[in-house]
């Protein structure tokens, strides 16, 4: 420990946070941009064109094989992909893709937003699901909701959900930016631009204030302290 504190001992060595946040400024924050990523409840895609908006309460965590999302409540959320076999239309993929250990009620058609789409209840011994497949160019996306106690409320918005699944116009696309970190400029500090308080450093009783023995934050050049944002 003696060895380690000679060596890196506060005070000793460079710690270039200017040169960090340089380094930094402009990287993607987040969602890897490629698997699509999140605002609040809406999951946009655009390299595939698609977006959707996940019930209330819900929040995202988007991995290379699979969307996922989980609410307070126990409520969940799953999105993949897949493609069709030659000639297989949804009917047919969805009675071949059961969840196991679920009985599939019948199986509803329907147009979302001009696309095809099928979506069937599946009830399990502890969790009920509905699944839904959508026909979008050669793929179809399947979207699966599950709740351990499926009121006509939870269903309902499940429902929603699936209504709110449609392609992205060429503008959305464009637009459509990730999360970045920016080095931003923060407010003026006052008394010279550094840390000491209105009595220059020294406290009303003569010790010396303890923001003014910490090192000062790099600033530029007009004393303003630099800062990490978040921002498209």
């Amino acid at each position: 420990m003696s060895s380690a504190r000679q060596i890196g001992a506060p005070g000793i060595g460079e710690r270039d946070r200017d040169g960090y946040l340089t380094a930094i400024d402009g990287m993607t924050y987040g969602d890897d941009p490629s698997q699509g990523f999140a605002r609040g409840r809406t999951f946009l895609h655009p390299r595939l064109g698609f977006s959707f908006v996940a019930p209330e309460g819900f929040a995202f965590d988007n991995g290379a094989e699979a969307l996922l999302g989980v609410s307070p409540d126990g409520r969940a959320l799953r999105m993949d992909a897949a493609k069709l076999a030659i000639g297989q239309s949804l009917d047919g993929y969805v009675q071949e893709n059961w969840i196991d250990g679920t009985e599939p009620g019948p199986v509803e058609r329907l147009d979302l937003n001009g696309m095809e789409a099928v979506t069937v209840l599946a009830k399990g011994r502890e969790w009920t699901f509905r699944f839904a497949a959508i026909r979008l160019g050669p793929d179809v996306y399947r979207l699966i909701f599950a709740a351990r106690d499926l009121t006509p409320a939870i269903d309902g918005g499940f429902r929603e959900s699936l209504m709110t699944f449609r392609r992205l116009a060429q503008a959305e696309i464009d637009a459509a930016r990730p999360l970045r970190l920016d080095v931003a400029a923060g407010a003026r500090r006052r008394h010279g631009g550094d840390n000491r308080g209105p009595h220059g450093g020294v406290g009303p009783r003569g010790g010396a204030l303890r923001g003014a023995e910490r090192p000062r934050a790099r600033r530029d050049a007009e004393g303003r302290e630099r800062v990490k944002v978040i921002d498209e």
